[in-house]
This record gives structure tokens, C-alpha cells and sequence, in this order.
């Protein structure tokens, strides 16, 4: 797995400008992802099998553990 190193950032650019280059080291930061689903129970399945899946991986690249938010809606 190749590890990638951040240089620069789009939070508070204007759409259209250039990404600025980061000046601090950043220890956390926050990923969303977004799924919807038909039914409770297809979410469940969507769930186990992303975990039995990436877990191992998505361990290694964290440096603290997730949250896991659930809601009807965004």
C-alpha cells in the first residue's frame, strides 16, 4: 500500500482558485461517506460485509478510531 503525504488543501478556496499548500501537520482529520439504503436489514449486510472487506486495512490508516453516525437523512 503506497501511503500518500498531503501538500496543499481546497478548504476555504473559492471555487476556481488553486488549492493552498497546507503550513501545519495535520494529526486528524474527518471522512464521510454517505450510503442509503431500502431497509435496516440491507444496511446491516452492506456494513458486515464492508468490514469483514477493509477492516484490517482501514485500521492501519487510522490514527484514532471512527465514529459511526447513523440517520434517517442527511
Amino acid at each position: 500500500m503506497t501511503k500518500y503525504k498531503r501538500f496543499y488543501t481546497i478548504d476555504g478556496i473559492e471555487l476556481g482558485e488553486s488549492p493552498r499548500e497546507l503550513t501545519k501537520i495535520v494529526k486528524c482529520v474527518k471522512y464521510y461517506s454517505y450510503w442509503e439504503f431500502d431497509t435496516k436489514e440491507n444496511y446491516g449486510k452492506a456494513i458486515k460485509s464492508f468490514f469483514d472487506n477493509y477492516n484490517k486495512e482501514l485500521q492501519k490508516l487510522l490514527i484514532a478510531p471512527f465514529d459511526i453516525n447513523l440517520g434517517y437523512s442527511v
